[in-house]
C-alpha cells in the first residue's frame, strides 16, 4: 500500500534550481522521528483520511466561532485552542449535531465539557458522569 504523507522532504533541481516535492518513506520519516525524540510518527493512509480530518477540523472551528458568539464570558474560563483540544477529545461527539443545535442545548454541551473535561490526561476524559447531549 502506497501512503500519502502530509510531510515530504525537499528536492533541488541542478539545473533551474527549483524546488520540488520528493516522496518520503513512511519508515524513514518514524525514523527520523524517533532519532530526534519525537516518539512514533502517525502516518495517514488515504488522501479519504485527510479530506475527513480536514472537514472534521473544520466544523471544531465553526463550533468554535459559534461559542465565542454566544457565549460571551466563556473567554474568562478557556481559550478557543483548549476548546479546540476539548471537542477533539471527545471521541463520540456529533460534531454536526452540535453545530446546529438550539442555543439552549449548544450552551449546554459547550459549557458543560469546558468544565467537566479532565485535562490532565491526553485526550481528555469527562469527569462526573457528564455526557454532552449531542454524543452519539
Amino acid at each position: 500500500m502506497r501512503y500519502s504523507l502530509i510531510m515530504r522532504t525537499e528536492k533541488r533541481n541542478e539545473n533551474n534550481n527549483q524546488v520540488y516535492p520528493a516522496p518520503c518513506s513512511s519508515t524513514a520519516l518514524s525514523r527520523a522521528f524517533q532519532a530526534v525524540g519525537c516518539g512514533d510518527f502517525d502516518v495517514m493512509k488515504t488522501h479519504a483520511e485527510l479530506e475527513k480530518a480536514k472537514a472534521k477540523w473544520k466544523v471544531q472551528a465553526q463550533i468554535c466561532d459559534r461559542a465565542e458568539m454566544e457565549i460571551p464570558t466563556l473567554s474568562k474560563v478557556t481559550d478557543r485552542t483548549s476548546l479546540l483540544m476539548d471537542l477533539d477529545s471527545i471521541p463520540d461527539l456529533d460534531l454536526y449535531g452540535l453545530l446546529n443545535a438550539s442555543h439552549l442545548d449548544f450552551v449546554h454541551d459547550i459549557c458543560g465539557i469546558v468544565r467537566h473535561m479532565d485535562r490532565s490526561t491526553y485526550p481528555g476524559k469527562l469527569t462526573d458522569c457528564f455526557v454532552p447531549r449531542f454524543c452519539a
